[in-house]
């Protein structure tokens, strides 16, 4: 067999991985406390999927046995998950929490993690079994955040990261969505304007820093350059605080907003 095998069907993938966030992982009391933190609700939280990444040998065994019939069906492609001496596995993760990323018809295509501890990688990376057996690639998908609205929308809000853009839709009323990195942008616009003809404005909203590295404002270049020519309006959103990204920005709006009420 293939160590690299064709990535299993968008509603198999789903239906895996909504299993093991629905019903199978829990979310750590330090991991909701962090996105409280950021602003979002109980209730956001939980419908959002997020939970806290199995990191001892047996949670990781147990999260595999629960999804294994699925897994078998299907002959696997589903990432994060591999076969070994006959059963299905879950790839090793540190500590962090899962964020769910979902296309437009709201099916979750990959799970992405925000790490404790960033280590070479970085702080947020992807759970993918690309390399093992009866495994596949996260393959970087971009999320859309409320994209309920997006149907009915004439603008929508790019970014970078998925939990970024659940934060700033959630703090701003106003759909986004959340590239995985600053190039991982390629049929973007033509993918919105076929789902969403409605819409007609784009913000770019990367963070501020593209003003200091090239690549990134490379990048931000070639973004609006692709949305101008699919014919959208393309605007680059800047805030005035000192905050890296939107969403911080936009939290500290908030907060600002907050009285006392005895």
């Amino acid at each position: 067999m293939s160590s690299n095998p064709q990535r299993a069907p968008a509603d198999i993938v789903d239906g895996v991985l909504t299993n093991l966030v629905r019903r199978v992982l829990a979310l750590l009391p330090e991991h909701q406390e962090n996105l409280l933190a950021r602003g979002l609700s109980i209730t956001e939280i939980g419908r959002k999927g997020y939970v806290s990444a199995p990191i001892t040998r047996g949670e990781r065994g147990r999260a595999a046995d629960a999804v294994a019939p699925y897994l078998e069906a299907f002959g696997g492609g589903v990432p994060g998950f591999y076969r070994e001496r006959g059963g299905w596995r879950m790839v090793y993760r540190p500590p962090g929490f899962f964020i769910p990323v979902r296309d437009e018809w709201g099916r979750i295509r990959a799970l992405t993690q925000r790490v404790d501890e960033p280590r070479d990688g970085g702080r947020y990376i992807w759970l993918s079994s690309a390399d093992r057996d009866g495994g596949a690639s996260s393959g970087a998908p971009p999320h859309f955040a409320a994209r309920h609205l997006m149907h009915d929308a004439g603008e929508v809000t790019i970014t970078e990261g998925s939990l970024k853009a659940e934060i700033v839709a959630s703090i701003s009323g106003m759909p986004v969505v959340g590239v995985a990195g600053t190039h991982s942008t390629a049929g973007l616009a033509e993918r919105l304007k076929a789902n969403f003809p409605k819409l007609r404005r784009v913000f770019v909203a990367y963070d501020r820093d593209f003003v200091d590295k090239p690549n990134v404002r490379d990048a931000l270049f070639k973004l609006a350059a692709q949305f101008e020519a699919a014919g959208f309006v393309v605007l680059v959103r800047v805030w005035p605080g000192p905050e890296k990204g939107l969403d911080d920005y936009l939290l500290s709006v908030l907060r600002g907003r907050e009285v006392r009420t005895a």
